[in-house]
């Protein structure tokens, strides 16, 4: 008798091989295309440690000596409107001094190493995640490598961006509010201010709801700030303002996967100032909205958390690619819910990952379809985290009508 296929290890098995296969290939790509490989956004975090060694943590930050040093890492004259000014927290200057020292000027060495240094901090932070609900999602050595291959996840270690630090931050806050631990919540926010937008708005309504998490973020984020500016002196910090507000309306809107993105594509060339207002308003009502939902709320629990991260995204002023690796924790709260309900097996969390990842690694063969399946995904998990229990008695009831309709 011919053994049965088991699918869910089938798709397991074919998930997982895609994703490594694709990836290295990706990757060796980008190691052996030298405008592929300088293209990369980690061209700027290597020249801010180049600086740091040569001049000084203290002129990180000036724009000029930024394009000079560019241009002498890659070899030739850049315009500087192709130049991505270093619009970042000071809090991984002092990383970055090291990594570039300890490449001694050898770029691609320094990407790999430093996609390396990323990854040892994701892994950590996807198991941390796991063990969250560890009775309704196993944390297992294939789960973490599932979770770790999340493809927008994949896409920042391209880019060597420091969506690390954001994603390890939310890890922080989710544990931490769920298992009552506000140091640890408050400390997450704090690290999440590598992206202010995203961070002030989980923030915000924590006064509404918990002020021991918010006064722990204040304590948090301002020993954080000491830290990174201290070593930057006075100039510095005048480089790093001007940088700073230069970078509140982006060059780039229509590559975002906002609304001020979407709008940027659907509306006329021109439109910039009114789509601007639209998107800022946008994010202002949905800070408001938070702080509401969340007064009303007896308890902020993993859904309303989940809702909180999908809905920051949206209407974050600026959102790019590798920050979509965010959307890996409203994830693991829908699965969490879908499980609770019945409506998944937790053997079956593993192959819902990879599905997704191998979609999302799919649609990049259009860019229309890149933005369409982003904007699908974070549709549905708006829909099911802000109402589960609807949906998920909709699906069972869709599930019972299917079941009785194949008996007769």
């Amino acid at each position: 008798m011919q053994k049965k296929i088991n699918s869910q290890r089938l798709i397991l098995i074919t998930g997982l091989t895609a994703l490594v296969i694709s990836y290295s290939l990706l990757w060796i790509r980008m190691m052996n295309d030298p405008v592929e490989n300088t293209g990369s956004d980690f061209i700027t975090y290597y020249t801010v440690g180049v600086i740091a060694n040569r001049y000084g943590l203290e002129n990180v930050y000036d724009f000029q000596l930024q394009k000079a040093v560019e241009e002498e890492i890659v070899g030739f004259k850049i315009a500087d409107a192709n130049v991505m000014p270093y619009n970042h927290i000071p809090l991984i200057n002092p990383l970055l001094a090291l990594l570039a020292g300890a490449v001694g000027g050898r770029y691609l060495l320094g990407l790999s190493v430093w996609a390396v240094v990323l990854l040892l901090v994701y892994i950590p932070a996807v198991w941390i995640l796991l063990q969250i609900r560890a009775e309704l999602l196993e944390a297992s050595f294939v789960n973490l490598m599932a979770f770790v291959l999340f493809f927008p996840l994949f896409v920042s270690l391209l880019n060597g961006q420091d969506t690390f630090l954001l994603f390890l931050g939310a890890v922080l806050l989710v544990s931490g509010v769920l298992n009552h631990k506000d140091w640890s919540a408050g400390m997450g926010l704090a690290l999440m201010t590598v992206r202010p937008q995203i961070a002030l708005m989980m923030a915000l309504p924590f006064i509404f709801t918990n002020r021991r998490i918010w006064w722990r973020f204040c304590v948090s984020a301002l020993l954080f700030v000491l830290i990174s500016i201290i070593p930057l002196g006075v100039s510095g910090v005048k480089d790093f303002l001007n940088i700073m507000s230069t970078a509140v309306v982006g060059s780039k809107d229509t590559a975002m996967f906002n609304i001020i993105g979407f709008l940027s594509r659907a509306l006329p060339a021109g439109q910039a100032r009114m789509i601007q207002l639209i998107g800022w308003g946008a994010y202002v009502l949905g800070v408001i909205g938070l702080c509401i939902l969340w007064k009303k709320c007896k308890e902020v629990d993993e859904r309303v958390l989940g809702l909180a991260l999908v809905l920051s995204l949206l209407v974050s002023p600026h959102l790019v690619y590798h920050d979509l690796t965010l959307l890996m924790i409203p994830l693991v709260i829908a699965i969490w819910k879908g499980v609770e309900a019945g409506l998944l097996l937790k053997k079956d969390a593993t192959s819902v990952i990879l599905i997704i990842s191998v979609l999302l690694l799919l649609s990049f063969v259009q860019t229309a379809a890149q933005y369409a399946a982003v904007y699908l995904l974070i549709g549905v998990l708006l829909i099911y985290l802000w109402k589960p229990d609807w949906v998920n008695k909709r699906l069972q009831s869709l599930s019972v009508r299917r079941e009785s309709h194949g008996a007769n």
